[in-house]
């Protein structure tokens, strides 16, 4: 059986098998197609789809067969012919299918690629915008403080000098204070000294005019006069002081 050799209405690639209804799948552009009994070549005017067969009619907008929906495009066609010494590719299912499931494997991957770095993205972007209001966040607190320190230095500036100010009077009022105590309990001193004094010269006194007086009656009584002897001023104070208790 000889073979025919087929060119893709979808992107020309050529290719070369028996006689076979059976359906390929293009390595160029995916497009089925099928193997005829014979040659076959379009008239003027007109394509062939490689799966169908079928004339269709050329025009610029001519994408794909109207009857099988496979492509089809203006200036290639379908078109099979008997093989001769010419070797164009040979199509192979179990290739076909493996390089269809590398191609989606590939698609899947692309895909879950793109998804994954849209979630980065769309992290990237979230971390981004945290960060700024982070950042804001900061330098508003950093104002806020700056602000609060000023505040209050401006409050305590005054509050240190009216301190200042009342501990340097309240240190001078002390030392007034302390002299004054100094100068009372000098006098104080001085007066007790005094009173100490006239006391001692008034005990004197005292026993000279008792001996006088002591002298006197003995020469009027002719004998020996002994008189009671008086209180020291601090017995007359404690007398003084029974008797105000006892009066009360």
């Amino acid at each position: 059986m000889s073979e025919i050799t087929v060119s893709c209405a979808g992107c020309g690639k050529r290719y070369k098998g028996p006689p076979s209804t059976r359906k390929f799948k293009c390595g160029g552009c995916a497009n089925l197609f099928t193997f005829p009994d014979g040659e076959r070549k379009a008239p003027a005017g007109r394509t062939l789809c490689s799966f169908c067969w079928i004339e269709v009619p050329l025009h610029d907008e001519l994408k794909a067969c109207p009857n099988c929906n496979q492509k089809v495009m203006s200036g290639l066609g379908g078109a099979s012919a008997v093989s001769s010494g010419l070797s164009p590719a040979t199509p192979s299912e179990g290739h076909n299918a493996e390089l269809q499931g590398a191609l989606a494997a590939s698609a899947q991957q692309r895909e879950e690629l793109l998804a994954v770095v849209q979630q980065l993205e769309a992290r990237v972007a979230e971390l981004e915008s945290a960060l700024a209001v982070t950042t804001t966040e900061r330098d508003q607190a950093q104002a806020n403080l700056s602000q609060l320190k000023d505040a209050a230095v401006a409050a305590l500036e005054p509050l240190s000098l009216d301190y200042n100010r009342v501990m340097k009077q309240l240190i001078v009022e002390t030392e007034e204070l302390l002299s004054q105590a100094r100068l009372t309990r000098q006098e104080a001193d001085e007066r007790m000294n005094a009173i100490e004094g006239l006391g001692a010269r008034l005990s004197d006194h005292v026993k000279v005019v008792r001996r006088d007086m002591a002298t006197r009656l003995s020469g009027i009584l002719g004998t020996d006069a002994e008189l009671t002897p008086l209180p020291t001023p601090r017995d007359a104070v404690l007398l003084d002081g029974n008797r105000q208790n006892n009066a009360g």
